[in-house]
């Protein structure tokens, strides 16, 4: 939002106790597969090819603009093998991991954004339906959370206690959250304790954007919308030539 570049790497979808579990260990995520190379979908909407150097952070995670059409790295004297895509999270890993601070390259096609207004969330993947197992999974909420579910309610029912239509259920969560009524503060290493997420909601009101994001990707999965919190990179700027992205963490919800 706001027009700046979201470099998507790391995704939330499951819990592992108190805390979310990230695309590296999530469960459905195990079937890896190369890019389904979709050039004819991306000419369609115009696509937008990133060339990109990277210090890895993470041994298999890749960093990109979504949604992918195709990716490879870039041909070195050993092999770097392939571009990965997770069957469901569709987050993209190295075929061959290595070790942090290796400098990997590679390219990757991305459909350009759609400046679509009526979409509350930005464009993840090239296809928009989800298997039976897969919604299942990305519908998941930890036990208890009882305030939160009924907060989610609350805050976007009709005055006769009906729901609206999902995209005005993802315009009204969004609306809620927003300030003054809450409050950003500076980032906290980690993500948040599920457990935390109904003080954030009901007391405190301030937190980071994992904070944030973490609370309305389960917000929607109560109200039957599937969601995940993805773990990237926001903005950059130029510098000599080229767009720098640096130290710039930022979380973001998908939603479908």
């Amino acid at each position: 939002r706001g027009g700046e570049p979201l470099f998507r790497g790391y995704v939330a979808s499951d819990f592992k106790g108190e805390y979310w579990r990230v695309s590296t260990i999530g469960s459905p995520d195990g079937v890896r597969r190369p890019i389904t190379p979709s050039r004819q979908k991306l000419a369609i909407r115009q696509e937008i090819r990133q060339q990109l150097t990277v210090e890895v952070l993470d041994a298999g995670i890749l960093h990109a603009l979504p949604a992918y059409g195709d990716g490879r790295l870039t041909p070195q004297a050993d092999d770097p093998g392939k571009v990965l895509q997770g069957k469901a999270s569709s987050a993209l890993y190295r075929e061959k991991p290595v070790s942090n601070g290796h400098e990997t390259k590679y390219v990757v096609y991305s459909v350009r954004p759609d400046r679509n207004k009526a979409l509350p969330f930005p464009l993840a993947t090239l296809e928009n339906d989800l298997s039976p197992k897969d919604r299942d999974f990305y519908l998941q909420l930890p036990n208890a959370l009882v305030d939160l579910r009924k907060y989610a309610k609350q805050a976007v029912m009709n005055r006769d206690g009906s729901l609206p239509d999902q995209v005005e259920i993802a315009k009204r969560l969004l609306a809620n959250l927003a300030q003054p009524k809450f409050r950003y503060k500076q980032p906290e290493p980690g993500l948040p304790r599920i457990d935390d997420l109904e003080e954030f909601l009901l007391i405190g009101k301030d937190g980071d954007c994992k904070t944030f994001n973490s609370a309305l990707a389960l917000m929607l999965r109560e109200l039957k919308i599937p969601a995940r919190m993805i773990l990237g990179f926001k903005g950059g700027k130029v510098e000599n030539g080229e767009f720098v992205v640096r130290g710039m963490g930022h979380a973001w919800v998908e939603a479908y």
